[in-house]
């Protein structure tokens, strides 16, 4: 999760806008499950699925 949360971060600062928010909330969530005393359990929390649901509809509307 810590490599995941550092990937998006780093795919983030390249973009801006919608897609770029988006990367940076899902980059949050995983740096929060990364962090939690059960990963698995944190990664599969309705905060997590709705930062990629976001993530999803960003890439769409890209």
């Amino acid at each position: 999760m810590t490599g995941l949360a550092s990937a998006l971060s780093d795919l983030a600062a390249a973009g801006d806008g919608e897609l770029a928010d988006a990367l940076d909330a899902l980059a949050a969530e995983a740096s929060k499950a990364a962090k939690a005393t059960d990963p698995l359990q944190a990664a599969t929390s309705g905060s997590f699925d709705a930062a990629g649901r976001k993530l999803d509809d960003a890439c769409t509307n890209a």
